[in-house]
């Protein structure tokens, strides 16, 4: 990939932002948390919402929508939102914490096949940072590779350039493994692959039709991975493993 290429890609990722309340949403988003202050949940809610339409999104939008929405008793939208809020900032524990507490007051009960050892390190590491992070870490690593490899070139010292010949190796890994992370990161929040199910019950199917075999039971509120799409309906996955068919209906996207 040459230098120009690479340059262009991080000003890519460095410029998507989250800039949020530009525009006047400053004011909005001020007037949203006062109602919520106020205990006026469905009107902090209205205004959160005002936002979004104009295209707006950022973690601290989400999470207070979703806090919003759990005050107001709706526990559903509530876990929705801190979805969406963690897709834009992964490792706030915040978030995580009020999700926690959301999860733990729906119907299901879905324990979780555990991950092969690494893959759960590797997404760990992964979920430090945002995307725009990520990136501004790659950029860094790409700087220090460069400056290596220039001092490399000019200087003749032996000793030197067994030292800084490394130093070329691991910022170029820095670099490459940050930009994979921010493209991953990126990816999960414009081709988003999970949703939640809002149909108070529904029925998993066998097949992508109302008269495929019912597989099992599900409320609202459970998180489900999408692994296909026909028509009108999802074949999901469910975090223990169970696959089947779900009418898209029933379900809104994270």
């Amino acid at each position: 990939m040459s230098t120009l290429k690479y340059l262009i890609i991080f000003s890519v990722l460095l410029i998507s932002p989250l800039r949020i309340y530009a525009d006047g949403n400053e004011s909005l988003f001020a007037s949203a948390n006062a109602r919520y202050a106020e205990g006026e949940y469905a009107e902090a809610i209205e205004s959160y919402e005002q936002i979004l339409l104009t295209g707006q999104h950022s973690p601290s939008l989400y999470y207070n929508l979703g806090n919003a929405y759990f005050k107001n008793n709706e526990l559903t939208r509530a876990i929705l939102n801190f979805e969406r809020a963690l897709l834009y900032a992964p490792a706030d524990e915040d978030i995580m914490y009020n999700l926690d507490i959301a999860n733990s007051l729906i119907t299901d009960r879905i324990d979780a096949v555990p991950d092969f050892f690494l893959k759960t390190w590797i997404i760990q590491l992964q979920n430090l940072f945002s995307a725009n992070l990520w990136g501004l870490i790659s950029l860094i690593g790409f700087a220090l590779a460069s400056m290596f490899l220039t001092l490399f070139i000019l200087i003749r010292k032996q000793g030197f350039r067994r030292l800084s010949l490394p130093g070329v190796i691991l910022a170029l890994l820095l670099s490459v493994g940050a930009l994979s992370f921010a493209n991953q990161q990126k990816n999960k929040v414009n081709n988003r692959n999970t949703c939640i199910v809002f149909a108070p019950t529904v029925t998993i199917k066998s097949s992508p039709d109302e008269s495929g075999t019912n597989l099992f039971v599900l409320h609202e509120g459970v998180k489900l991975s999408i692994i296909d799409r026909l028509s009108q309906w999802y074949e999901i996955k469910l975090a223990d493993g169970n696959i089947g068919w779900i009418s898209s209906e029933a379900v809104e996207i994270i």
